[in-house]
C-alpha cells in the first residue's frame, strides 16, 4: 500500500512538472509570436501554433490579426538586452486600423507605465484604454511623460496581457471664447 501511495504521488508530481513545462513553452511561443507581429505585422500560423496557444488567442486574437508594426518601437529590460527574458515591465506594439495594441510580455505586479505613450506622442491622446478579455472598467491616466495604466483586478494567470487602446479624435475647431487657448500639435 505504501508503494502505490508513493507511486501515486510520483505520477501527479510528474504531471505537475509536465503540465508547468507545457504552459511555459505556450509563454515562450506567444512571446515570440508577439514579437514577431509587433516588427513585420500579421503572420500565418501553423495548425499546431493554433492549437498550442487557442486559449490565448480566443481572447487576444484581434491583437494579431490584420495589424502592422507601429511607430512605437517597444520598452522595457529586454529592449537593452534581447537574450535576457520579458519581464511584466516589457512593453511592445502592433496597431490596426482603429487601435493600437499594447503587449505586457508578462502578467503585470504592479501599475504599469509606459514612456512611450507621453502626451507628447504627436497629437494622439488616449481615448480609451480596455484589457482584452475583460469587461472591467480600466484606470488610466496620460501624462507628459508616460500613460499610467492601474493593475487591473483581473489578470490572466500566465503569459502576455494585452490592452487596446483607442484615441480620440483631436479637437481643432477654433472656440467661441476667445479666453479658452487650444494648444496646436
Amino acid at each position: 500500500m505504501k508503494f502505490k501511495t508513493s507511486l501515486c504521488l510520483t505520477v501527479a508530481l510528474l504531471s505537475a512538472i509536465t503540465l508547468k513545462a507545457q504552459q511555459s513553452d505556450t509563454k515562450k511561443a506567444i512571446q515570440d509570436l508577439v514579437a514577431t507581429v509587433c516588427k513585420q505585422g500579421s503572420v500565418p500560423l501553423t495548425a499546431e501554433q493554433k492549437a498550442s496557444m487557442a486559449d490565448w488567442l480566443a481572447v487576444n486574437g484581434e491583437a494579431i490579426k490584420n495589424v502592422h508594426p507601429s511607430e512605437f518601437k517597444g520598452e522595457g529590460p529586454s529592449m537593452a538586452n534581447p537574450n535576457a527574458g520579458y519581464t511584466s515591465q516589457d512593453f511592445k506594439f502592433a496597431e490596426s486600423k482603429d487601435a493600437l495594441y499594447v503587449f505586457c510580455m508578462d502578467v503585470p505586479k504592479t501599475d504599469m507605465r509606459i514612456k512611450e505613450l507621453c502626451t507628447r506622442i504627436g497629437g494622439r491622446i488616449v481615448g480609451t484604454v480596455k484589457l482584452l478579455g475583460s469587461d472591467e472598467r480600466m484606470s488610466w491616466e496620460q501624462e507628459e511623460r508616460e500613460l499610467n495604466l492601474e493593475k487591473p483586478h483581473v489578470l490572466p494567470k500566465d503569459g502576455v496581457t494585452v490592452f487596446k487602446i483607442t484615441w480620440t479624435e483631436y479637437y481643432k475647431e477654433k472656440p467661441f471664447d476667445n479666453s479658452i487657448k487650444i494648444l496646436e500639435p
